[in-house]
């Protein structure tokens, strides 16, 4: 899996997971959604002028994930 984030501000630099690691929900929440994509939403998107959207896989909207996107403050579809 890679992760990758684009907007008119920056690109966040991707993550690669390691072949054998399934990316289940928690990976998604902790090692994508906390470690990646907050900071960079912090550092080009603190005036909260943005909405991030994901593709449709399930661990994109499970309780955990949909939990830390609340929990963060991070505004998506």
């Amino acid at each position: 899996m890679v992760l990758i984030a684009i907007s008119p501000n920056g690109i966040l630099r991707s993550y690669l997971c390691k072949s054998n690691e399934a990316v289940n929900k928690e990976v998604y929440s902790i090692k994508c959604v906390k470690k990646k994509l907050f900071s960079f939403i912090q550092q080009l998107h603190n005036d909260e002028n943005y909405l991030f959207w994901q593709d449709l896989a399930s661990n994109h909207y499970a309780h955990l994930t949909i939990e830390t996107f609340n929990k963060l403050g991070i505004t998506y579809v």
